[in-house]
């Protein structure tokens, strides 16, 4: 698709040529939703799925419970798991310290700020369809993915 119009790109809020050579100039806008969140801690999840190391998104607000984000290793869904509703603890000045020699080899590359401090939530679910298509199936296709986290580590629970 050729084009005489100016190109926007979305990045840092700043004037950039577009990468595909047409010398062309355009503003963007900058917006970088990760940004928003208060810390990113890691989380070790092990359990009938596999070992999953996985990243969440802990938002908390002035005036507003604190929630959880993140994508279930089972179906792949994103879940957002709020104060409201489970107990939530976060500590963002301690690094957790995960249990076995294989955890702590996994991370051992991670700086200590990169860890995101020491999480804990209440037993939560995922409740997605693990067949969107098939939704006549009276909640025997729903993920059921069950853990608790504790010190950053997720384990299943039943």
């Amino acid at each position: 698709m050729e084009t005489d119009h100016d190109i926007s790109i979305i990045k840092n809020d700043r004037l950039l040529r577009d990468p595909s050579g047409t010398g062309l100039v355009g503003r963007a806008s900058g917006v970088d939703l990760t940004n928003t969140a208060f810390a990113h801690p890691i989380i070790f999840y092990t359990g009938r799925f596999g070992d999953k190391l996985m990243m969440g998104d802990y938002y908390k607000m002035e005036g507003a419970p604190s929630y959880l984000s993140i994508f279930c290793p089972v179906c792949q869904n994103s879940l957002r798991i709020s104060e409201d509703n489970k107990r939530i603890e976060y500590d963002p000045d301690i690094k957790p310290k995960f249990g076995t020699m294989r955890e702590e080899t996994i991370l051992a590359g991670l700086e200590a700020s990169s860890l995101g401090g020491l999480l804990s939530v209440e037993r939560f679910g995922c409740t997605w369809e693990l067949e969107p298509a098939l939704r006549r199936s009276f909640g025997f296709a729903v993920c059921n993915w069950r853990v608790v986290i504790d010190n950053n580590i997720a384990r299943d629970v039943r």
